[in-house]
């Protein structure tokens, strides 16, 4: 459990980050087949400032995902939007 307060904005940034690390791990090919499969406002925020010439990114792996979802987010804090 994350132990924040109900705050929208927070779980939309948690999301957005979640779904740029798990986009950033696939290949174009791959990313473009998951988005299929996203409702489209969901979509949008998936595709947000993705640049396919740099994914996927290397080495990958369930601690490189973590490390990316977690480096949005300074102690419980998230970073604002860019």
């Amino acid at each position: 459990m994350l132990d924040w307060p109900r705050d929208r904005s927070r779980l939309y940034l948690l999301l957005r980050a979640t779904l740029h690390a798990v986009r950033d791990l696939l290949s174009p090919d791959e990313a473009a087949d998951l988005s299929a499969q996203l409702p489209l406002l969901i979509r949008g925020t998936y595709y947000d400032g993705w640049g396919p010439s740099r994914t996927p990114v290397h080495p990958r792996g369930k601690a490189v995902f973590l490390a990316r979802v977690a480096g949005e987010f300074t102690e419980t804090l998230p970073r604002p939007l860019r």
